[in-house]
């Protein structure tokens, strides 16, 4: 499979690689081979392939979260990735999950047709609804929504309610999702209090807790911030991961700062040795 380097692959040809490294190799080496995907062809496609991948092995919480990624990634979610997870939640025996897929689909759909009053009138309907869970991805989602209309006060609020369900469970892609909807709309100091909050509840971070972290500081333009989370990533004793540094190294690029962005590059490479 690795023989055919020289060819240039089309954006289509990465999300059919991940899916045959995945049931050649397995979920671990997809997994690796989707982080290192460079950014411009980590789109659609590529997490369909993934998330089919979790699908086909019934590994439903990393379908779930991959299913929030997607969304925080501004794709549109078409009616294959919902008729997925409905299938594995049948599979399962977890009808209440189907159920909230359908009306996930429904407000996704007013979303798309920028119809807010659409979706708050789904949204009413499941509170008084006893057979849906009314969990923090529904308000994540909302938030999401509303900052895409930049209704700025009603994305707040939709916050304010995720951080309510979130702080109740344990949920790591919870966490990730409220530290980046507070980072789209400027709040850094509740980017940092959520930051706080999360590390009280996960004591130990891991690689990806730190990507998201960095990625919203960067833009919020924190730089300093930037740079204090990458040494507390070095001192938390991870496996080390070249994409931790890269989010600082792209961020000194984008201000100019050259010199530190080649030293910064320099050093990562020798730990990475």
């Amino acid at each position: 499979m690795d023989g055919n380097r020289g060819l240039r692959l089309g954006l289509s040809d990465f999300a059919i690689r991940l899916d045959l490294i995945a049931k050649v190799r397995g979920i671990s080496s997809a997994e690796n081979y989707f982080k290192d995907l460079p950014g411009k062809v980590k789109n659609q496609k590529a997490y369909g392939a993934l998330r089919n991948s979790y699908v086909g092995n019934k590994l439903t919480e990393k379908a779930e979260g991959l299913m929030v990624k997607i969304k925080e990634s501004g794709f549109a979610l078409k009616a294959l990735p919902y008729n997925n997870m409905m299938t594995l939640y049948r599979a399962l025996g977890q009808p209440e999950k189907v159920l909230s897929l359908i009306q996930d689909v429904k407000v996704d759909n007013c979303a798309d047709l920028s119809d807010i009053n659409g979706v708050e009138k789904v949204l009413d309907e499941l509170k008084h609804d006893g057979r849906f869970k009314y969990d923090w991805s529904i308000y994540n989602n909302l938030s999401a929504i509303y900052i895409k209309e930049r209704l700025i006060k009603k994305a707040q609020a939709a916050l304010k309610e995720t951080e309510h369900k979130i702080f109740m469970k344990k949920d790591r892609n919870a966490y990730k999702s409220l530290i980046i909807m507070h980072s789209k709309l400027g709040d850094k100091p509740k980017v940092y209090s959520v930051w706080k909050k999360f590390a009280s509840v996960f004591p130990k971070g891991t690689n990806t807790d730190y990507i998201c972290m960095l990625t919203a500081l960067v833009k919020l333009g924190d730089i300093k911030g930037v740079e204090k989370c990458l040494k507390g990533w070095g001192y938390d004793g991870l496996s080390y991961d070249i994409r931790v540094p890269n989010v600082l190294i792209g961020a000194y690029l984008t201000k100019g700062r050259i010199k530190e962005a080649e030293s910064l590059l320099q050093h990562a490479q020798n730990k990475g040795d």
